[in-house]
């Protein structure tokens, strides 16, 4: 039977018999040879398969791709075995820390502002609330939502406002989830 290439199916058996034992005998002593399935005699038809007319001659597998496809999968680590991650440096107040001189200085300016805190008035009040937020989520400091929302308040525009407001609901939340 001849397939879509114009080669003969027992052609190709042979080739792929000739392939094998040359690799047996090609292979130093005492090392096993992988070997793929072998293919049935027979292909099954393949449905509708229209010949493009531009078919080249078949060639033969090669042999270190075969080897390769042959050889079993090398197992994976799974999540288990996997090395765990590192935790990062946590500071007192349970944030992430910078390692080295970085991490000093963050907390060094977090000690020295939250003391500060009553005292900038002179700020805008948009201004004095983005302080007042990016403070409470860098220390995780609740005590100071009371005041951001007093400084939230006082801002003129009724859109940034708003946002204020709303800001401070989600840290009313982060704390409330936090806690329960």
């Amino acid at each position: 039977m001849q397939n879509q290439s114009g080669v003969n199916d027992e052609e190709l058996n042979k080739m792929i018999a000739s392939l094998r034992q040359e690799q047996q005998t090609n292979a130093p002593a005492g090392q096993v040879v992988n070997q793929p399935p072998a293919q049935p005699t027979k292909p099954a038809p393949a449905a509708s398969a229209k010949p493009t007319g531009k078919s080249g001659p078949v060639r033969p597998a090669d042999p270190i791709l075969t080897n390769v496809l042959a050889q079993p999968a090398k197992p994976t680590k799974t999540k288990s075995e996997s090395t765990p991650a590192t935790p990062p440096n946590v500071n007192p107040l349970g944030h992430n820390v910078d390692n080295g001189a970085l991490g000093d200085i963050r907390l060094q300016v977090i000690s020295e502002l939250r003391p500060l805190v009553n005292r900038l008035d002179f700020l805008a009040p948009a201004d004095k609330f983005d302080t007042l937020l990016l403070l409470i989520r860098t220390i995780d400091d609740s005590s100071l939502i009371p005041m951001a929302h007093q400084t939230a308040m006082a801002i003129p525009d009724e859109v940034k406002r708003a946002q204020a407001l709303l800001d401070i609901l989600k840290e009313i939340d982060f704390f409330t989830q936090k806690r329960g």
